[in-house]
């Protein structure tokens, strides 16, 4: 994975996505990029949205 970009509808749902970040990447020297940002207007009842880039070899 290169980078990660977050959404949550708001910043309280953001300590749960950083959980899950830091026991999937431990070591802070090899931690992917990460963007966490607001969005309002979430389609149902979703709280949390991301989008990942990676590079398969």
């Amino acid at each position: 994975m290169r980078r990660m970009t977050v959404w949550v509808k708001d910043r309280t749902q953001g300590g749960l996505v950083s959980v899950g970040w830091l026991k999937m990447l431990p070591d802070v020297h090899s931690r992917r990029a990460r963007d966490a940002r607001t969005m309002d207007k979430m389609e149902g009842a979703a709280l949390v949205e991301c989008e990942f880039s990676a590079v398969i070899e």
